[in-house]
């Protein structure tokens, strides 16, 4: 789990089904994006292989806890489909003759907590949107419909393949979520270009000799920019400013720095406070003592 931070993840993964196909890469998932969302300053927590009342225990304790947080991020990998204009998660105990008795209705959840426009709500989907498909992650065919979404502004929504087709599985993980955590850690780009990137490798390198390709959808009504990690010449220019406008001592400085880099794991403590003196030294005119 992540520290003080104002981002919340709940991450889920599904592998062990009782009347479903068996998954063999949903846990690896989770691991995988829990990993990375804390690397992005995530409070990150991970669920794995939950029954119904576990499951939709869960899903509650989200929709309580988000609240304290200006982002909420929803992961979950496993079986799922459309069905009458909602989208549902299939827990292991999901019975494959109901339709939504025994299955978690997510639809629900994000146009409850997306009504606070000041929120950030991200709901990032790898299954199936088809109704218990014999591929990978999902079942038989049933004319799916596109799932709605209602009074969710502020919130983006990603799913790993198109409204009736199926979610692939390679290596021990999904295709779609092991190249996102790639895209995710290697830039620092806004997060509809983060998903646009994954979803032209797949169809470019992944998918492209198959005759059927798994493309990748989003959804969104975000108002503002979202960045995974935020541009380090951005963050260091703006401790730069505050530095000089507000005459920071050397410990000041250093405590902003090590404050940004303790959010974003993956950011280097030194080679930071090396950009940051030099800039102000430059600007100053005048080196900052310890």
């Amino acid at each position: 789990m992540g520290g003080d931070t104002d981002r919340l993840a709940y991450v889920f993964g599904n592998d062990n089904y009782k009347g479903l196909k068996t998954l063999h890469g949903a846990a690896n998932d989770a691991d995988l994006i829990e990993r990375t969302l804390e690397e992005c300053g995530f409070n990150a927590h991970v669920f794995k292989d939950l029954n119904y009342e576990e499951f939709l225990s869960r899903v509650n304790d989200f929709k309580s806890k988000c609240m304290e947080y200006s982002v909420g991020l929803f992961y979950y990998a496993g079986h799922g489909f459309e069905y009458e204009g909602n989208n549902y998660l299939c827990p292991i105990d999901a019975d494959p003759s109901e339709i939504t008795g025994t299955n978690i209705n997510i639809s629900n959840l994000v146009n409850e907590i997306s009504k606070d426009r000041n929120f950030v709500c991200i709901v990032i989907l790898d299954c199936c949107r088809n109704i218990y498909s014999e591929s990978e992650r999902g079942g038989g065919p049933v004319n799916p419909i596109v799932a709605d979404f209602n009074n969710t502004g502020g919130t983006f929504i990603a799913y790993s393949t198109s409204s009736g087709e199926a979610a692939n599985e390679s290596g021990g993980y999904g295709v779609y979520t092991r190249l996102l955590c790639r895209h995710i850690r290697k830039s620092r780009g806004q997060i509809e270009q983060i998903f646009k990137n994954v979803r032209r490798e797949m169809l470019e390198t992944i998918f492209k000799d198959n005759s059927k390709k798994q493309i990748s959808w989003e959804y969104s009504s975000l108002v503002s920019e979202f960045y995974f990690k935020e541009d380090i010449k951005t963050v260091y220019e703006q401790i730069v400013q505050n530095a000089i406008e507000n005459a920071y001592s050397y410990k000041e400085i250093v405590n902003c720095v090590e404050e940004y880099c303790k959010k974003y794991k993956s950011v280097d403590v030194n080679s930071t406070m090396l950009m940051v003196l030099n800039e102000i030294d430059s600007k100053l005119g005048r080196k900052i003592n310890a």
